[in-house]
Formats: structure tokens, sequence, C-alpha cells
């Protein structure tokens, strides 16, 4: 299986493990409690709903990547695999790596300080986006989290070592 191939599976995991977390959080753990507040299965279903989006715009590009390696594909064989290749075939495991980062992360530092690490990781990392995006875009998600779950909605996140 290519290094492209790979993704696509993963791709595909996502998709099914984004659907799965959805299902289960609309029907096994209810959505909302009428009058009251969010129900247990409301994060599921929201964070399901974003791992589903980012999996399959992830996808698509994988599938044109996939295409376009196909197509422009020499051939040229290679004798010798070095360390940079198997990097690069390791490169997909990047994001199953980040969501170990962040569980470790939210239970040791808390969810406000590890959700940020976590995403700065992610956008820094494996996407190899500039320093001042990483920073802005970790920041600006990390307090919409922080209003909506906290603030509004009263969820009771996991504080950490430093208590915030």
């Amino acid at each position: 299986m290519g290094y492209s191939m790979l993704r696509i599976v993963i791709s595909v995991i996502l998709i099914i493990i984004s659907c799965v977390w959805m299902f289960m959080g609309i029907n096994e753990y209810g959505m909302w409690i009428p009058g009251v507040s969010a129900d247990t299965g409301f994060i599921p279903t929201v964070f399901g709903a974003i791992v589903l989006l980012f999996s399959v715009v992830k996808l698509v590009k994988d599938i044109k990547a996939y295409v376009a390696s196909r197509q422009g594909e020499a051939a040229v064989e290679k004798s010798a695999v070095s360390f940079k290749d198997v990097l690069v075939k390791l490169k997909p495991l990047l994001p199953a790596v980040t969501a170990i980062l962040a569980i470790l992360l939210i239970k040791f530092l808390g969810m406000v300080i590890g959700t940020y690490l976590s995403l700065f990781f992610y956008m820094k990392v494996v996407n190899n986006d500039k320093w001042v995006k990483s920073l802005w875009v970790t920041a600006v998600i990390t307090l919409f989290f922080y209003a909506v779950f906290v603030l509004w909605l009263k969820v009771p996140f996991p504080r950490g070592i430093f208590g915030i």
C-alpha cells in the first residue's frame, strides 16, 4: 500500500469513527435536555461533526494527490530505502500521535492548555503552517471552545495541574 493510499485509508477510518461518535451522541446519550442545557451526547456529536468535516476535506485532497501521483509516476526503481523515505511513510500517523498527545496534555494540563498545545502541535508539525498563523488560529479555536462550553453551556472541563 503506497503513501497516498495509506492517507486515504486513514481518512476513511476517521470518517467512520466520527460517524460512530455522532450516532452515539445523538441516539445513545441524547443531545439536549429541554429547557436546561446540553446533554451528555452534545460534545461527542459536535466533535464528531468537526472530525467528519475535516476528514472529508482531507479525503478529497488525498484522492486528488493519489490520482496525480499515479498520472505523473515515472518508472524509476529505487534500490535502497532511506531514512527520509521511512519518515514520509510514517507521516500519515501524525494525526493519531497528535490525538494521543492531546489526551495526555488535557489530562495533565487541563482542557484549555492541553487543547491549545495539541492544536498548535497539529498546525505546526502536521500541517507545517507558519508560526503566526498557528498561534492565532489555535488561540481563536481554543477561546471559541472555552466560550461555548465553559461560559455558555457550563460544561466542567478537566482543570489539570494549573487549575485552568
